[in-house]
């Protein structure tokens, strides 16, 4: 009967060792994720200024200093036909707010 009582403990034993590998592991990844996270840079500049909203023909960029910077999965071709135009002739951007802004209306 103590055999069985000192199996059944060696095996919680294990579990929970097993349990504590998990919870250690899923640790480093997230915090490798967050280090990742913070010392990416921005996807777009903090000086929006010179930024302008155009198109590629079919997807919606944004560019600055008339280098484009990052192009959208926005698909331009499902706007209305005065919005592409905008696009085609480029719509300044004097924001950051401005530029979220049209991301959001046109996603």
């Amino acid at each position: 009967m103590i055999q069985g009582f000192f199996l059944l403990a060696r095996r919680q034993a294990r579990q929970r060792a097993a349990a504590l590998l998990i919870f250690l592991l899923l640790a480093a990844v997230m915090l490798v994720l967050a280090v990742r996270a913070v010392r990416a840079p921005a996807a777009v500049p903090a000086d929006a200024a010179s930024l302008v909203a155009g198109t590629d023909g079919t997807h919606l960029t944004i560019s600055q200093n008339g280098e484009v910077i990052l192009t959208t999965a926005i698909d331009v071709r499902t706007l209305p036909s005065a919005d592409r135009e905008a696009l085609r002739r480029g719509i300044t951007l004097r924001s950051d707010t401005e530029l979220t802004q049209l991301l959001e209306d046109y996603s």
